[in-house]
């Protein structure tokens, strides 16, 4: 399956807004439980944002890059094939993906320890700067068509030493991802059961409820699509937790139409808030289980699950926007 390029995490309070997108953390009551998930969420935010950032635009130019290598491989001297915005462009001028080095190298170093995370966003930071001069010299090389007149002779030398640094920044980028959602999952769930212990299971807890759900669906979904064991029922499985969330909140909203009202100075609550994005992301995946029905092709289940990420990514978004409210 192509990559999904879906955001880390949704937001953790809104001191700062993760997945097109920063990740903050969450607010009032739903906050860190104590001063070592506040320690966690401190380490886990620049993460969040530069795997949602930069690293999500080189893996979409690392896929572009192998699609332009894969047409001038064929007649380097009549190809016309184009880099677009290259390596450097797309993460301005490697202006980000240099600040997310730094950033890593820091947090490599920060407390709490996480040996793995640790030892990843180490070797991710020595490996951007050892590509990103290199990369530099391909985009000249690609924009001037070099290929066309040395028969790709240089360009063959500089993907020598680009491939696996490539190779590298891809497999880094994807267990940074997976050890960062184990985190922030880990802090999500103890967030619901504060927000439980302290209001109940109202608005707040609902939201934040289908939220993780809706992660937890996406994920194995995704699962069974790479490992080849998708199937309508097991499809069925993981939606029907997504399906439970989104029927007790629209009951709970339905039986608390007072408190949905906006009060003078206060905010919506966030199941108001994100309630039509929850349902088409629902809908989104109900529609995979039927086309799986009807026994679809690859193809088209290929475009349905990339809908499917289209609308997690929307509705994380409306989430995080929610939480970036004063």
């Amino acid at each position: 399956m192509l990559k999904s390029f879906r955001p880390l995490t949704f937001a953790l309070v809104a001191t700062i807004v993760w997945l097109g997108v920063g990740c903050g953390f969450l607010r009032g009551s739903a906050r860190a439980n104590d001063a070592d998930d506040e320690a966690l969420e401190r380490k886990l935010t620049p993460i969040i944002d530069c795997i949602n950032g930069s690293d999500k635009n080189l893996q979409e130019a690392f896929q572009e890059y192998g699609r332009l290598l894969n047409d001038i491989k064929k007649n380097p001297s009549e190809s016309s094939a184009s880099f677009k915005m290259g390596f450097e462009n797309i993460d301005r001028g490697h202006k980000m993906s240099l600040e997310c080095a730094s950033d890593f190298e820091m947090i490599a170093k920060q407390s709490p320890k996480i040996d793995d995370i640790d030892r990843m966003t180490a070797e991710y930071a020595a490996t951007i700067r050892a590509f990103a001069p290199l990369s530099i010299q391909a985009d000249a090389y690609y924009r001037q068509q070099g290929y066309r007149n040395d028969s790709w002779a240089k360009g063959k030398a500089l993907d020598d030493q680009l491939a696996p640094l490539i190779a590298k920044l891809e497999g880094l980028s994807a267990d940074i991802h997976k050890a960062g959602e184990r985190e922030a999952n880990g802090i999500h769930d103890r967030a619901l059961a504060t927000i439980e212990a302290h209001e109940g299971k109202g608005f707040a807890w609902h939201t934040l409820h289908y939220m993780i759900e809706a992660r937890k669906t996406l994920d194995a979904i995704e699962a069974m699509a790479e490992s080849g064991t998708i199937s309508r029922d097991k499809v069925g499985s993981a939606v029907a937790p997504l399906q439970a969330a989104f029927e007790d909140a629209s009951a709970y909203a339905s039986a608390h139409a007072d408190e949905a009202k906006v009060k003078s100075g206060a905010k919506l609550p966030g199941w108001i808030w994100i309630s039509a994005t929850a349902g088409y992301y629902l809908k989104q995946a109900n529609d995979l289980r039927v086309k799986l029905d009807e026994k679809n092709s690859p193809a088209n289940l290929e475009t349905n699950f990339q809908s499917l990420v289209v609308s997690y990514n929307g509705l994380v978004d409306a989430y995080n926007n929610y939480e970036a409210q004063e």
